[in-house]
């Protein structure tokens, strides 16, 4: 990077030093935008500086950067020289001059990294005299063949780069070689072709919002920047460690159907790409003793030679599925074609993720849809069970504690994710407002045993409306009485739970005149909810009741399909 007589020893940021600082979240829709709107730029303005120089303008904005620009090596009087080819910020009016080989720019493509803090930068270019706070230089390289630098610079202290501007300097980077590579071979008519539809994909997915209709158009636009006779799009299905396939271009029945899930062990390139996770190529299968049995057979079948699959990776590093195209003759792609199979691959990659979020956020609206409904019929129950109350002050009293003990077994519930509750749990929680009794007058027994959502509902309620009767007009309505909670599992071919609340010491009990909603939901709500048998016995030494339910009613959630 040229710089002033003042520039600073570390003026140059290394890629560990970037690494422990703290970095801002990654934007991935910014910096999709930003790449497509270079991939248009390239299908429709054939001139190379034109497009060098809106990437020098995206890496600003990308980055925050005060300058940016491209050094392209190119030969010069006396040895190689880099051109200033790009240039945008502040020092854009430098553009077109000529810095020596011996530069960072050049110790960069020495390395193939980021310049050390151990660098000096020289006076290089005089003229420059905005000072260098901060800069970062990432290598291009073509073809193996180092061709120059991208770099972005920040001139005042107050802007320090981070990780997320590395990373994002790292993809521009590649598209820098990318589109160095294409614009320098004069546009060839097929590569413009290729590039004009990565650049429609790229407006189709931020666009369409039904992302299952854009496989088809993935996998032509594979085949074509791939110039390929045959092409396929596989999702993983990361349960069954499968490769199911999507969409793909040119496959007869035989094979669609023989290749319509792959696993690991397949010998096909998708196979062994979804084994290692990394790009595999195959350029001759009848050269290629890894090819073999039934894959091998079927390459045959539908005149395939030569393949290649690219993995489908999560922003965050996991497979999600793969990209292949297929060759009538032995063939070995170009480093340019997969380039771009990449960027078409990471666009894929991403409306996978799309598509797997949606599916995800359907799955939780009938959740919450079958969760509310499920809520609001025993509010409703409540609601019209206590309605039986005259006064409306007890009405208003009972309805606002019955709410308040569903709300306690929600909270249980939630602390879970709706996964279920532990029965004690549960229990403890709807004799909370008595806790000045627990452990003396009230003690819980039995096993461990987490529960349905469903199940938890209901025995919350019935357990809430026991301890209320009690405490109104049994064991707990006295200094004397007390109250023993216990559930076991029975060991049958068909497990039973069996769960009883237990009275002594308490006033003489008799059965009521009539029943309210107490009673509802002690013995009808619970036989409803777990097919249980429930029995209510008033015997005058003590309430006595019990539950009598299925252990999978009990254990396993009801709820809607998908």
């Amino acid at each position: 990077m040229p710089g002033d007589p003042h520039v600073r020893r570390a003026c140059v940021v290394t890629s560990a030093e970037l690494g422990r600082r703290a970095s801002r979240p990654p934007d991935y829709e910014i910096e999709s935008r930003a790449l497509a709107e270079l991939m248009t730029a390239m299908a429709n303005h054939p001139n190379a500086d034109d497009v060098l120089q809106k990437l020098a303008a995206a890496a600003t904005k990308l980055c925050r950067a005060q300058s940016a620009g491209l050094s392209i090596l190119e030969k010069g009087a006396n040895g190689d020289v880099f051109r200033w080819r790009a240039v945008a910020g502040p020092w854009s009016a430098y553009r077109g001059e000529l810095m020596p080989r011996e530069s960072p720019c050049g110790t960069v493509l020495e390395r193939g990294a980021v310049v050390t803090d151990a660098e000096r930068p020289q006076e290089h270019v005089r003229l420059v005299t905005l000072p260098i706070a901060e800069a970062i230089l990432i290598p291009l390289r073509v073809c193996g063949n180092p061709v120059g630098t991208i770099w972005i610079v920040s001139h005042d202290e107050g802007r320090r780069f981070d990780a997320e501007d590395h990373r994002r300097m790292r993809s521009l980077g590649r598209f820098a070689e990318d589109a160095y590579q294409l614009l320098s071979q004069e546009r060839l008519a097929k590569e413009l072709a290729a590039t004009r539809r990565l650049q429609e994909i790229s407006s189709e997915l931020l666009e369409e919002r039904q992302v299952e209709g854009l496989y088809e158009k993935i996998v032509d636009a594979a085949a074509s920047i791939m110039h390929s006779d045959f092409a396929s799009m596989q999702m993983l299905h990361a349960e069954r460690d499968e490769l199911w396939l999507l969409a793909h271009r040119s496959f007869n029945r035989e094979a669609a159907d023989f290749w319509q899930r792959v696993t690991p062990k397949s010998a096909t390139s998708c196979g062994f790409a979804l084994n290692s996770g990394q790009r595999v190529i195959i350029a001759d299968v009848e050269d290629n003793a890894s090819v073999f049995g039934g894959d091998l057979q079927t390459c045959r079948q539908v005149g395939i030679r030569a393949m290649q699959s690219t993995p489908l990776m999560s922003r965050g590093g996991e497979i999600l599925g793969m990209i292949s195209t297929h060759w009538r003759e032995p063939h070995r792609p170009a480093e340019q074609e997969l380039q771009r199979v990449d960027i078409l691959a990471r666009q894929a990659a991403d409306l996978i993720e799309r598509s797997l979020a949606e599916r995800r956020t359907r799955v939780l609206l009938r959740e919450v849809s079958h969760r509310a409904k499920n809520i609001l019929a025993i509010v409703q129950g409540i609601v019209r069970q206590t309605a039986t109350q005259e006064d409306p002050k007890t009405f208003a009293r009972d309805l606002s504690a019955r709410i308040a003990s569903l709300a306690k077994s929600h909270d249980l519930l939630a602390a879970t994710d709706w996964k279920g509750v532990e029965l004690a749990e549960l229990v403890r929680s709807q004799v909370s407002h008595l806790r000045d009794l627990g452990g003396t007058r009230i003690t819980c027994e039995g096993p461990s045993l987490q529960i349905a959502p469903r199940s938890a509902q209901a025995i919350g309620i019935a357990v809430h409306e026991l301890a209320t009767n009690a405490l109104k007009f049994g064991a707990l309505s006295n200094i004397e009485g007390c109250v023993a909670i216990q559930w076991n599992v029975s060991e049958t071919s068909e497990p039973r739970l069996v769960m009883t609340w237990r009275e002594q010491g308490g006033p003489a009990v008799a059965s009521p005149q009539r029943r309210g909603f107490g009673a509802t939901a002690m013995i009808r709500m619970i036989e409803h909810a777990l097919d249980a048998e429930v029995a209510l016995d008033y015997d005058p030494q003590g309430l006595r009741w019990t539950m009598d339910a299925p252990l999978a009613a009990v254990l396993q959630e009801s709820g809607p399909t998908a």
